[in-house]
């Protein structure tokens, strides 16, 4: 039986394991694994898993002759170490050259706070995923490993479009 996993971009998200066995139809399906309960499927003759979490899977397939494959599926995110910025949130500066705005990144990922900085566009790095004191612009962050980490800088995923920072 072939199978395709679509994987999860980070470890909280999902994906999904599509199957395509051989066989005299009609074929059942028997899903068992890690998040059983995230898997949905319309009933047993469905070849797809959707919403599928993180883990370790096992289908069973059985054709109208009886013959049965049974294939276990890992499924891992295709990013370990990663953080999302979900969206912006800013605060106006008061005029178009006054620098009293602010832009801060609402963001999740693995190891959140422990040896990393966040890099902005503007130049500046910072401690939290927050910039203040900033004119108005445009702004995004990158989220990079601390002087001294010894792990790898992680992967920033944007899910929406760099912050805008207006003017009141």
């Amino acid at each position: 039986m072939h199978t395709v996993v679509e994987r999860p971009l980070t470890s909280d998200d999902v994906g999904s394991i599509s199957c395509r066995p051989m066989g005299l139809e009609p074929i059942e399906f028997e899903w068992s694994g890690a998040g059983r309960e995230a898997l949905t499927f319309a009933d047993r003759s469905e070849s797809e898993a959707r919403n599928v979490a993180p883990g370790r899977y096992r289908v069973r397939a059985s054709d109208a002759n009886g013959n049965r494959a049974d294939v276990t599926v890992d499924v891992q995110p295709s990013f370990e170490h990663a953080f999302v910025v979900s969206e912006y949130r800013t605060q106006p500066a008061s005029t178009r050259y006054a620098r009293d705005g602010a832009v801060e990144a609402v963001c999740t990922g693995a190891g959140e706070g422990a040896g990393v900085r966040f890099l902005w566009t503007s130049g500046v790095e910072t401690d939290v995923p927050r910039l203040s004191d900033v004119p108005s612009g445009t702004y995004a962050v990158v989220v990079v490993a601390a002087a001294g980490a010894t792990d790898a800088s992680p992967v920033t995923i944007h899910r929406c479009p760099p912050a805008r920072v207006e003017v009141r």
